[in-house]
């Protein structure tokens, strides 16, 4: 089977083509789930990145008075 050459250059931008509409296709669909799992995973994380710091702070509010405590000189009041 003999093919002109028109006819190889017209089936081969076809083939080209049809393959980037594939390729476009699918990235499509790739960064659509991409974008959800983005979404969910934003929502389930910035909470908790919240909370997290929130605790950070409670615990370091912690260590300074613990630390104010151990060097604020103890009177001792004896009665004798």
């Amino acid at each position: 089977m003999k093919l002109n050459m028109a006819t190889r250059v017209i089936a081969g931008f076809t083939v080209v083509i049809l393959l980037l509409l594939i390729l476009g296709a699918v990235s499509w669909l790739t960064n659509n789930e991409l974008k959800q799992a983005t979404q969910i995973t934003q929502k389930l994380s910035l909470p908790a990145l919240d909370a997290t710091n929130a605790l950070s702070e409670s615990l370091s509010e912690q260590q300074r008075l613990i630390m104010v405590a151990f060097h604020t000189p103890v009177r001792h009041n004896c009665l004798m």
